[in-house]
């Protein structure tokens, strides 16, 4: 069992989660509202512990959309904050600084 969020990559819909959670499946299940998704294994990082996976079926699944440099407000000099386990010791990581250039 783990988590994970359905964002839109290009044209396809996938769920972006933890490489852990799916270990070596080439097709595993997804969760969604008392019901089972197949999904194809797109691709996994071991390093950085992600996976990408594509459903069969996408009704019914609400997509994230996620946030570019290009779609935000953020100007140059703001400080931006960022925290996660997004690393190889999966330990969690807090960063802030000033927003330089993108």
């Amino acid at each position: 069992m783990g988590s994970g969020c359905v964002i839109r990559w290009g044209k396809r819909v996938v769920v972006l989660t933890a490489r852990h959670v799916i270990m070596n499946g080439r097709r595993v299940f997804i969760r969604h509202r008392l019901r089972s998704i197949r999904c194809r294994v797109l691709g996994v990082d071991k390093k950085w512990d992600v996976a990408i996976l594509e459903p069969e079926n996408t009704e019914g699944l609400r997509v994230v959309q996620l946030a570019s440099f290009k779609s935000s407000r953020l100007k140059i000099g703001e400080r931006v904050e960022s925290c996660g386990f997004g690393n190889p010791e999966n330990k969690l990581a807090a960063n802030s600084g000033l927003l330089r250039q993108y």
